[in-house]
């Protein structure tokens, strides 16, 4: 569909046009000629001396432009110029900037013409936007990417991975509906779906943890400490979960992905050897300051529904409760005692005075909790299980932009040893937002 020319006796309506400036008016025959008179001496090439024979006055061949002319003078209509489509006004915009070009339900926006390949569309959208490239349909919404490399990079695991909304039957869509008072079409969504098809097998429900395993040989590594799958090559963790104690084995060698049981045969899991360590530079030992790191596997991490990368926090949201993964057996009655699936650990965060109070000034922290890098979870019920982090594991939320991905907001730092017959305290975490440009410019270089 084309914008249409409507011709009668004495004039036009041009309802797109490039060359007629009263659009939607009346305007004569001869404003046009006139407009595209100008609009053709503008395309004639100059004549060469010689080919003048002495005349002083350039000649065009110029006839009066009819009804057919103006037809097809506006199937070329630029970007900016009004439109009308099934009665709302609109104007002619290139394609990517309507958000309702992405409804796949209902006709197709009329073409007002085609530009370097691009469709120039009669956008009836109360507001236009960047690029419907950069937007990333969710089962709440709708977010855009915007360049930065963390937040854009999360948006496309989302559209693009097997998360557990794409496999369940879920899907959702654009549509539009029409503002009376304002006389456009605002963006809506719509959503459907929710069950899923017999014998499906859901994948895992944190797919992006990770165990670190220390030792030089898989078959007798120690896996004490955790991390978070952010790409494809890295995991995020702790700075101090280098360091090889006596209980872990020796050194950090292995990342362990896919482990829905600590006893199934390694061969279920996936592997990857560690090749470089990543600590911020700013964490030196022994101090709890910037205890974050980078680990770069050797090979790529295979990705799959029971694999796949977390977001880091870049969105402004509620992160006043979060959840907190561990390995740590939170149903026994040892500290140190470790279980065989993963374990979750529901917690609350709590005020800097009240961290403060818990982790006063120390040789390891000596000028008390840094309110900017780290922050408090625990219980406020005094739960045992509370304070059971595992180093290196992420504390997370799922409102960031969907509950399909998780969002690591923090790094599970030190806590004071817990457990059935200790006072509960908060955890300390590392504060991911923080380092966001340091991660970035790491992870996606």
């Amino acid at each position: 569909m084309t914008p249409s020319v409507q011709c009668d006796r004495g004039g036009i309506v041009e309802r797109v046009s490039s060359l007629c400036i009263n659009i939607l008016l009346c305007v004569s025959v001869s404003a046009c000629a006139a407009s595209l008179q100008t609009f053709t001496r503008k395309k004639q090439p100059r004549l060469r001396p010689q080919d003048q024979r002495g005349s002083q006055t350039q000649k065009w061949d110029y006839k009066k432009p009819d009804c057919e002319d103006l037809m097809m003078m506006s199937i070329s209509v630029f970007p900016g110029a009004p439109c009308e489509w099934d009665g709302v006004r609109g104007q002619c915009v290139k394609e990517t900037r309507c958000f309702t070009t992405l409804a796949r339900r209902g006709a197709d926006h009329p073409v007002c013409s085609t530009k370097d390949n691009v469709k120039i569309v009669c956008c009836t959208d109360c507001h236009l936007i960047n690029d419907t490239r950069n937007v990333v349909m969710t089962l709440s919404g709708y977010a855009f990417k915007d360049g930065t490399k963390a937040r854009d990079n999360c948006l496309e695991y989302l559209k693009t991975m097997p998360h557990h909304c794409r496999e369940e039957g879920y899907y959702s869509g654009v549509s539009k509906s029409y503002d009376e008072k304002h006389k456009c079409h605002t963006v809506g969504l719509w959503g459907i779906g929710g069950s899923t098809i017999g014998g499906y097998i859901p994948g895992a429900e944190y797919p992006h943890q990770a165990l670190l395993g220390y030792g030089t040989e898989l078959y007798s590594a120690q896996w004490t400490a955790g991390g978070t799958i952010i790409s494809e090559r890295y995991i995020l963790t702790a700075a101090h979960c280098s360091r090889s104690y006596s209980y872990r084995g020796g050194p950090l060698t292995f990342v362990a992905l896919d482990v829905k049981r600590r006893s199934d045969p390694q061969y279920s899991w996936q592997t990857p050897r560690v090749k470089r360590f990543i600590p911020y530079p700013e964490y030196k030992v022994p101090s709890t300051y910037h205890d974050i790191a980078l680990i770069e596997t050797e090979t790529s991490i295979i990705f799959n529904k029971n694999v796949l990368p977390a977001c880091l926090h870049v969105e402004d949201v509620n992160t006043g409760t979060a959840k907190a993964l561990t390995w740590r057996d939170v149903k026994g009655t040892e500290y140190y005692q470790i279980a065989d699936t993963i374990q979750t650990i529901n917690l609350k965060k709590f005020t800097y005075e009240e961290c403060n109070k818990t982790y006063q000034t120390n040789r390891r922290l000596k000028n008390g909790i840094d309110s900017n890098t780290q922050m408090c979870y625990g219980s406020r019920s005094q739960a045992p299980e509370a304070c059971m982090g595992l180093s290196g594991e992420p504390l997370l939320v799922s409102n960031q932009f969907s509950d399909c991905i998780h969002t690591v907001i923090g790094v599970t730092s030190f806590g004071v040893r817990c457990g059935r017959g200790y006072p509960s305290y908060p955890d300390v975490f590392t504060r991911v937002a923080y380092y966001k440009t340091w991660i970035e410019s790491i992870v996606w270089a």
